[in-house]
C-alpha cells in the first residue's frame, strides 16, 4: 500500500490503544504508532515521512523529526540485520518486502530499541521503565503494516527468511483504481472513527447530537480495530509451512 494509507489506517486501527493520560503520553503514543507503521519500509529508505503526502504545513517539522528517527533505526538496526540475513542466505542483494517485512525483524527492532533507550538513560544514572502499553503499540503498528502489505498481489513472507507463512492478496499498488478504492475506504472509517472519538472524549455534547451518534454506533462497531475486517475480502492466498 501507499505510505499515507499505512499511516492513516494504522493510526485509526490503534486509536483505542493510545495512552491519552496526558498530552505528553498522547504525543509519545502517536509518535510510536507512526514510526512503526512505516518501519517495515525502511528497506527502501529511512526517511519515510519527508516524502509523505501528509507532510505539509505545521506537520512538516513533526514528520521531519520522525524521519530522522526512522533513518537512525535504519542505520543502527536494519543495515546490520540485513547484512547478517544476506550472509546466512548467501545473497548479494535484498529486495523490497523481504528482510524488514518480517515478524522476526519487528521483534529484533523492538528489543534493540528498548535496550538502547534504557542504556542511554542508565549512562546518566537515570532509571526508566518503558510502559508495556508503548511496546504493545509498537508491535501492533508493525503487524498492521505486514497485514496491509499481505493484501497486495506480491504479498509477504511473515517470518522471512523462514518460509513459514506467506500471504498474498488482490490489491495492485500500481493500479490507480485499487489505490483510490482504499482511499475511499479510509475516508469512510475516518468518519466513523471520528464519531467514536467524539463519543469517548466529549461526553457532554448536546443530547440531540449524542442520540444521532448513538444511532450510527448501532450500525458500525465502536472499536476501530474491528474496521480491518472488510479488508479480509482482499485476501487471495495463504501458505503455511511447518
Amino acid at each position: 500500500m501507499l505510505q499515507h494509507q499505512h499511516i492513516l489506517l494504522t493510526l485509526i486501527f490503534l486509536l483505542p490503544f493510545l495512552d491519552t493520560s496526558s498530552p505528553l503520553a498522547t504525543f509519545i503514543s502517536i509518535s510510536i504508532v507512526l514510526i512503526f507503521s512505516v518501519l517495515p519500509d525502511i528497506d527502501l529508505s529511512g526517511k519515510k515521512f519527508t516524502n509523505s503526502s501528509l507532510s505539509y504545513g505545521k506537520l512538516k517539522g513533526y514528520f521531519l523529526f520522525l524521519s530522522k528517527i526512522t533513518e537512525l533505526i535504519r542505520l543502527i538496526i536494519f543495515v546490520p540485520y540485513d547484512f547478517i540475513v544476506r550472509i546466512l542466505l548467501r545473497k548479494s542483494n535484498s529486495y523490497h518486502r523481504e528482510t524488514s517485512h518480517s515478524v522476526i525483524f519487528g521483534l529484533v527492532s523492538i528489543v534493540v530499541i528498548t535496550f538502547l533507550i534504557t542504556s542511554i538513560f542508565s549512562v546518566y544514572n537515570q532509571k526508566i521503565q518503558i510502559p508495556e502499553q508503548y511496546i504493545l503499540l509498537a508491535a501492533l503498528a508493525f503487524l498492521i503494516h505486514l497485514y496491509l502489505d499481505s493484501l497486495t498481489v506480491k504479498g509477504i513472507q511473515w517470518f522471512y527468511p523462514l518460509k513459514i507463512l506467506e500471504i498474498k492478496g488482490r490489491l495492485d499498488t500500481s493500479n490507480t483504481v485499487h489505490m483510490n478504492l482504499i482511499d475511499v475506504y479510509i475516508f469512510i472509517i475516518i468518519f466513523f472513527s471520528g464519531i467514536t472519538l467524539i463519543n469517548t472524549y466529549f461526553p457532554s455534547i448536546p443530547l440531540s447530537i449524542y442520540e444521532y451518534l448513538a444511532f450510527w454506533k448501532l450500525i458500525f462497531p465502536a472499536h476501530t480495530y474491528l474496521l480491518s475486517i472488510p479488508l479480509l475480502l482482499f485476501l487471495r492466498e495463504v501458505k503455511l509451512s511447518l
